[in-house]
């Protein structure tokens, strides 16, 4: 006589969790890759855990690269990710100047914590090229108006 024994056991509701999962997960890239700001999330060990479409078209596809060694194989940490401090708890503001793409952008990140503790960061580029631009615009015609303003006091 041949007898087979086994468990059998339902999967269903962890299916359903994890399909439910992969919705929101596909919810948050879509909304993430609508922005215009390039977004990334820097776990505690450098590793690039995501970048949204905006910072992909900026600097490549670095997802899964050390922060270290990824763009242009640098030796040192990405300059946009050196203002992030990946094992910092604390939010960082700060401006940065990338002379090889000729803009400047306001970097933010801020510490991701899940329950157990600090997990890593979320960051985000904010081109402010043009706002840079239009300011030293502002302060020449400014010192422009000043100019013409003394040279007429003295006329």
């Amino acid at each position: 006589m041949i007898s087979i024994r086994g468990v059998i056991n339902d999967v269903t509701q962890r299916k359903q969790a994890e399909a439910a999962l992969e919705r929101e997960r596909q919810i948050f890239v879509s909304v993430v890759d609508s922005l215009e700001d390039g977004i990334y999330i820097l776990s505690d060990d450098h590793q690039i855990r995501f970048m949204n479409q905006a910072l992909i078209d900026l600097l490549n596809d670095e997802t899964g690269e050390e922060s270290y060694d990824s763009l242009e194989q640098r030796e040192n940490i990405f300059p946009w990710l050196a203002l992030t401090a990946a094992r910092s708890e604390s939010c960082g503001f700060e401006e940065l100047h990338l002379p090889a793409l000729g803009r400047t952008f306001h970097v933010r990140s801020f510490p991701i914590a899940s329950r157990q503790g600090y997990i890593g960061k979320l960051g985000q580029l904010k081109d402010i090229t043009k706002i840079r631009k239009l300011e030293r615009k502002l302060k020449d015609a400014a010192l422009r108006v000043r100019a013409i303003a003394k040279a007429a006091n003295m006329a």
